[in-house]
């Protein structure tokens, strides 16, 4: 019986040990979310997209309608759609829209489009892709951030590299 008690007692002890390195390991730790939330207030930062521009609707990249930072993004954008990350990043930005394929090769890209209403910008690019199984050929990007971040990461992560090269 004593025994019977003995383990009953140390396995207690050894619970509540458990209980408490899970506790420390949760709060030096931070979650999956927190991390992701960092990271996109980390990006939207860096993107740094203008608001105080009043709403318009324009197919010319001009500084004075849309503003500066995103000028320069698009301008950039447009000089350099030859870069493999670019087409890539823009691949990947087209099929999480299609939903039907799953890799395209882009092999031209031109701005359509660049309104702003309110707080969201959306930037509609025609690309050229290559021969697919659906008999799509010159399809419709739309890139679109509301308050400075979009809901997908590729978008956020395509911005966020081009900054890297516009100061």
């Amino acid at each position: 019986m004593e025994k019977k008690k003995f383990l009953a007692a140390l396995t207690m002890v050894l619970l509540c040990m458990c209980g408490g390195v899970n506790k420390v390991y949760a709060q030096t730790y931070p979650s999956h979310s927190e991390i992701m939330e960092r990271q996109r207030a980390e990006q939207k930062a860096k993107i740094g997209l203008d608001y105080s521009m009043p709403d318009f609707s324009t197919s010319k990249l001009s500084e004075s309608v849309m503003g500066k930072r995103l000028a320069r993004i698009l301008g950039y954008l447009d000089e350099h759609s030859n870069d493999y990350t670019i087409k890539s990043l823009l691949g990947c930005i087209f099929c999480e829209q299609e939903n039907r394929l799953q890799f395209v090769n882009i092999e031209k890209i031109k701005i359509q489009q660049v309104v702003k209403t309110g707080n969201t910008i959306t930037a509609n690019l025609k690309i050229n892709i290559g021969k697919n199984p659906y008999g799509i050929k010159k399809p419709t990007v739309r890139l679109t951030f509301t308050d400075g971040i979009s809901q997908s990461a590729n978008e956020n992560e395509l911005f966020a590299n081009i900054c890297n090269y516009i100061r």
